[in-house]
């Protein structure tokens, strides 16, 4: 029997927490059921699960069996529900979509859709995060995800951790130039493997970021100069953070040129790794910046060791 379709949301912001599923797709549970997995933390929520019927005061994890029997159905949630988490199991298959954030307060979301390879955010507004402080994994290998501009919107202030959100994210094509990554210490695998992001990030602050290891690695059409980075003066890891992306020569020339200011101005960072940025093209002839007379000698100045340079250690790279 078919079940009962929810609309896509467009332009309509409900107070719930919204999702589209499909119960008949691969999961743990039956193919007329569908289960909310929760975790460790306090809950106290109500579901409405389309079908005419609800839960309320539910405490932790629900399965519920369709009264319309297997088909797709609007899941509303509301009330107390700080996370939830598929982490690659139980019913990621039959999640579609993220229809409204709506006003749930969320806490951490640590793998919250990893694997939900079905998965697309079509919200239009913005999830509460301000008592999230890890994003870690939340949409690892989630490769139906494209997303919209409500991402740019997100207010990721008192996030600390983003390593590896969006790894595995092939479809994504969000334009974030807005958020607020000031807090943010581990910026690892973030965007790893997205085929198609190419956001300009040029304007993030990224001064408190000690990990930013594969960043970008195999983002293949992420092409942007991030020269006007402020990198964390205590030190930061930039192994491999472009190795196989789409940066230009161009870009990628630059983006070290301005880092090789900066280190010049501020007196760090030093002694970074920069290893293994495989695919990547250095062109020594390019400007030099306020500091240098070309960028084959802002890098020389970056890779000699201190105190005559900044220690810095960049390799597999091509110079030309």
């Amino acid at each position: 029997m078919s079940g009962v379709v929810g609309p896509r949301l467009s332009s309509v912001i409900q107070p719930e927490f919204i999702m589209l599923v499909k119960t008949d797709n691969a999961g743990t549970s039956a193919s007329n059921q569908f289960t909310i997995p929760t975790t460790v933390a306090t809950y106290n929520y109500d579901v409405d699960w389309g079908d005419g019927t609800t839960d309320t005061g539910v405490t932790g994890v629900i399965t519920h069996t369709f009264a319309g029997g297997a088909g797709t159905y609007t899941v509303k949630i509301s009330g107390i529900f700080p996370r939830i988490q598929f982490n690659n199991s139980g019913d990621k298959l039959k999640l579609l979509e993220v229809q409204n954030w709506g006003n749930i307060v969320w806490g951490n979301l640590n793998e919250a859709f990893r694997g939900c390879t079905n998965l697309d955010v079509t919200a239009t507004d913005a999830p509460n995060l301000l008592n999230c402080t890890t994003l870690r994994q939340a949409f690892r290998d989630c490769s139906s995800l494209v997303g919209n501009s409500s991402f740019n919107t997100w207010d990721l202030s008192p996030v600390g951790n983003l390593d590896s959100t969006f790894l595995n994210c092939v479809n994504l094509n969000i334009d974030v130039p807005n958020w607020d990554v000031s807090n943010v210490i581990d910026f690892g695998f973030t965007f790893s493997f997205c085929l198609v992001f190419n956001s300009d990030l040029s304007g993030w602050d990224v001064s408190n970021a000690s990990s930013m290891d594969f960043t970008f690695r195999g983002a293949s059409l992420f092409n942007q100069n991030l020269g006007a980075w402020s990198l964390r003066t205590a030190g930061v890891n930039l192994s491999t953070i472009f190795r196989d992306s789409g940066m230009s020569v161009a870009n990628y020339t630059d983006t070290i040129v301005g880092w090789a200011n900066y280190v010049f101005t501020s007196g760090g960072p030093l002694n970074v790794n920069m290893t293994s940025q495989t695919a990547m093209t250095f062109d020594t002839s390019r400007s030099g910046g306020v500091n240098f007379a070309t960028a084959g000698d802002a890098r020389t100045y970056l890779t000699t060791a201190t105190p005559t340079g900044a220690g810095w250690t960049i390799s597999s790279d091509t110079v030309i």
